[in-house]
């Protein structure tokens, strides 16, 4: 307990400056309390914890060391917002929120993940812009009233699946509506101990392909079983097992769990489907 009183002896020692230890005995004489006296209290506090900090610092070596090993937050692996904008014109509404990475653990992954995303943002925004120009021209060209044009929208945002001290897993969701709805999915999964992306091997082990087509058929059959809304395409048209690009995320509880988009192995309103392989 030396340290601690060494670290009394030196918090005794920080005098506040004469004026404002006037203001802080005035206050506490009186009932109530201004903000700004509130402010000036805090103002104080806040200096004295300052100077107690920097002096056992300087002045106790294993305080010094304790306080080097604790982990700054922006050296933990993160996703954010590096890019958000929206635009909107007669031809066209657009949202973008660009995801960023950083301190994954690995310079190069990052600098490809990031750059991967830039490059699918400014394709998708380049992309709506030109067709959502064409379509309109070519619904004028065909007798439409410009009045009644529906502006195509396109959305971009992302979503975290799982982030903790070993996974970040996120998604890069870009959406088209105009007639109709389509969406276009981009996992990463990124295993933070080893800094590298998280393949279904990785997780499921070397036979993954036969326990995830396993798993997927099972949950199909329970699904058809339970809800006869639940609709999913059949012989050729249905699920076949999944691909070597399989798309895929990690949730919350460690799990994988296999997307297939819209249309893939179910009618449209049925949306995407997803599959939890425990």
């Amino acid at each position: 307990m030396k340290e601690l009183e060494e670290a009394k002896k030196i918090y005794k020692s920080v005098k506040s400056p004469p004026k404002m230890q006037k203001i802080i005995d005035s206050s506490f004489k009186n009932a109530k309390f201004k903000k700004w006296n509130l402010k000036k209290i805090t103002l104080s506090t806040a200096a004295s914890i300052c100077i107690l900090f920097v002096a056992l610092l300087n002045c106790n070596s294993a305080f010094a060391k304790s306080v080097s090993t604790i982990p700054v937050i922006s050296d933990l692996a993160n996703v954010f917002t590096f890019k958000q904008y929206s635009e909107e014109d007669s031809t066209k509404h657009m949202r973008v929120e660009q995801p960023k990475v950083e301190n994954i653990g690995n310079a190069e992954l990052e600098k490809q993940i990031n750059k991967e995303i830039n490059q699918k943002v400014e394709a998708a925004t380049k992309e709506v812009q030109k067709e959502a120009e064409e379509n309109k021209k070519a619904y004028i060209q065909t007798g439409g009233n410009p009045n009644d044009y529906v502006p195509m929208a396109i959305d971009v945002n992302y979503e975290i699946k799982s982030k903790n001290e070993k996974v970040l897993s996120f998604v890069l969701n870009t959406t088209w509506t105009q007639a109709n709805a389509f969406t276009e999915q981009t996992f990463y999964n990124i295993d933070l101990k080893t800094g590298k992306e998280i393949t279904l091997s990785d997780k499921l082990g070397k036979d993954y392909k036969k326990v995830a087509d396993e798993s997927v058929k099972k949950q199909i059959e329970e699904r058809k079983a339970q809800d006869k809304d639940q609709i999913f395409f059949e012989d050729d048209a249905g699920f076949q097992g999944i691909t070597e690009n399989q798309k895929f995320y990690i949730n919350n509880n460690g799990n994988v769990v296999i997307v297939f988009a819209k249309y893939e192995i179910a009618p449209g309103y049925m949306g995407m489907q997803e599959f939890e392989i425990k």
